[in-house]
Formats: structure tokens, sequence, C-alpha cells
């Protein structure tokens, strides 16, 4: 009587060739290429009882109502300075934090036009200094209690923020901030585009029958694709061309005793816009460097290239003759060619 043995065998990630990935935690994944500030999502402002409890101080530049109300995450009354304008609201740090993102919530029994309509969101280590971060204008149409998220680049830490109101929207009786939120930045990962892992040549052994499935590794991010091939041989030297395995694992290729496995990842192609003025020095790690670019007193695009040429051996005239090949199609216009040997 034949018995028929079934197995499974598993990719070791550490071997075989990778290009553009890397195994994290035994998961093969791109490669992450640097790392960008994501807006932030938690509230750093402790709930405050009072403009100096628990932590922190809120300030403001009238209190017809106290400003820690607008801290307090408690739909009230909120903060409402009164008439007339500019109108500010602060809170300072006990020490100096990085904010990027900042909410505002309309209050939940006004009208739309009490609501803030044009202001700017600055920040202070002195109090009396004050660095522009973001620049809002024309917020209109709000709704009782609506929260707004807001974000801006900013690597900078501050101890003091301000919320400074240029005006709301039509109304005689000043503005009210139900509750003003600020949050910290988030990291997120930069990846690759895309890249490949392809196995080392795996024995199924003599006993080898027959290639059934390759199983794909479960947790593969929403709007990244990840196409598995096979090629296979019965002599060890020559396999068939790589075949994709079908939707449900099968192998499509030709059944042999040896088998290599090539991983294809695409990821998901996300935009992240940056601001390319007013940034300092150290915001460099923000951008992915290619050969286009160059940061020098900010981000500017690269306008001078190095091309290594080679001495031809056949010239036989005076002089040296040194060539190189340029793909026009890589630049927008080629102005001039210098030659520093």
């Amino acid at each position: 009587m034949a018995v028929i043995i079934s197995s499974t065998k598993s990719l070791d990630f550490d071997k075989g060739v990778k290009t553009n990935v890397e195994v994290v935690n035994g998961r093969l994944q791109l490669s992450i290429v640097g790392q960008l500030f994501a807006p932030g999502i938690n509230n750093v402002i402790p709930r405050m009882t009072s403009n100096i409890s628990p932590s922190g101080i809120v300030n403001a530049s009238n209190k017809a109502v106290e400003a820690w109300k607008a801290f307090n995450r408690t739909n009230d009354y909120g903060w409402q300075p009164g008439t007339g304008y500019p109108q500010w609201i602060s809170y300072e740090f006990p020490s100096g934090i990085c904010i990027n993102t900042y909410s505002i919530q309309a209050s939940f029994f006004s009208t739309e036009k009490q609501s803030p309509k044009d202001w700017v969101f600055e920040g202070s280590n002195d109090g009396i200094a004050w660095k522009l971060l973001d620049e809002k204008v024309n917020q209109i149409n709000w709704t009782a209690s609506e929260k707004r998220v807001y974000s801006f680049e900013n690597i900078t830490p501050f101890k003091l923020y301000r919320l400074n109101i240029k005006s709301n929207n039509g109304s005689s009786l000043g503005v009210i901030i139900e509750e003003f939120e600020m949050m910290e930045p988030g990291i997120m990962n930069a990846y690759v585009s895309n890249g490949s892992y392809e196995s080392e040549i795996i024995d199924l052994d003599q006993f080898f029958r027959k290639i059934s499935t390759v199983s794909m590794i479960s947790g593969i991010p929403a709007g990244t694709s990840v196409d598995i091939y096979t090629s296979t041989s019965n002599t060890y030297s020559n396999f068939s061309p790589y075949s994709l395995v079908d939707s449900n694992g099968n192998i499509t290729s030709p059944q042999g005793r040896y088998i290599k496995v090539k991983i294809v990842m695409a990821g998901k192609q996300q935009t992240s816009p940056r601001v390319l003025n007013m940034f300092e020095a150290g915001e460099a790690i923000q951008f992915i460097p290619d050969d286009k670019n160059i940061f020098k007193q900010g981000l500017q695009m690269r306008n001078e290239y190095s091309i290594q040429l080679v001495q031809d051996q056949l010239w036989a005239f005076e002089g040296v003759l040194s060539t190189a090949n340029i793909n026009k199609s890589d630049y927008q216009k080629i102005g001039g060619v210098m030659h520093n040997g």
C-alpha cells in the first residue's frame, strides 16, 4: 500500500536575494528610506481645572469667561473674550514641545457668527517674540459643537503656543472657543515604492511528487500589492521561467523537484505635501534625497552634475580625448559642460 505524505516548507527570508526589501521581525517588507512627520492625534494639554492646574499656564487677552475653560474638555461655555480684535488665547507648557496640529471646537449653543473666521497660530519661547506657524482665513459655515483640525509643518519646539484671532463670522458679541487642543507630531515611515525577493533554490527531496500551493503571509497593508512567482526544475540547473501563482495560490509553473520563489511587492503611492520655504536645516530629514535635489540653505533643485570621463586610448592626435555618454532626456536643459581636468 502506498503512503502519501504531505508537507510544507517555509521560506527563509534571511537567505536569498533581496532588492529594496528587508526583514523586520521575521516579516518581509519594503525598505524604509526615511521618516516623515505626520499630523498629531492625541491632545497633549491636560484637562485644565484652572489657569494653572494641573500643569502649564493658560493665558488670554481677555478673560470675560475664564480662559482655562477652553481646555477643560467639557461642553460648557468655553472661552469668551468679549468684543474687539485681535483676541488671543495661549497655553504654556512646562518645557519646550513640538506641536504640528491643533483643533478648534465651536460653541454648543452659539450661532455660526460667533465662531472664529480669521486667525494665526503662533509659537514662542519667551512670550515676546512669536513665530507664525499657521494662518487661516475665511473659516465659515461652522455648526454647533463642530471641531475642526488643522495641521502644519513644524519640528521646532516652543514653550508657548497661542491662537491669535483676527475676526469672527459677523457677530457683535465677540468670538467663542468651546475647546482648543494641541497635538505633537506623529512619525510615519517612508518606504521605497517597490521591491522584490528571490529565494534560494529549495530541494523538495527525491520523494517529491507534486507541488500544490504557495500560501501568502497575511498582514498586507491596504493599497499595497504582493505577487508571488515560482520557477521549477528537475535538474537543479535548467529552471522554467517565473510563473505567477493564481488567485488561490496554486502553482502554475511545471512540476519539479527544485523550486525558487520570487515575491514582488509594490507599496501604496501617497504624496505628502511639504512647504519648501521658511524651514530650517534640521528639517532635511523630512525629505527623501535623490540625485535631482540638494539641501543647501533650503531645498533646491540640483543644477550641477558630475560625470566621470573615460580617456579614449585610441586617440592618436595631440592632447588627450576623454568622453562620456550623457542621456539628454534626464535633463530639462543642458546649459554647458565644464571640464575640471
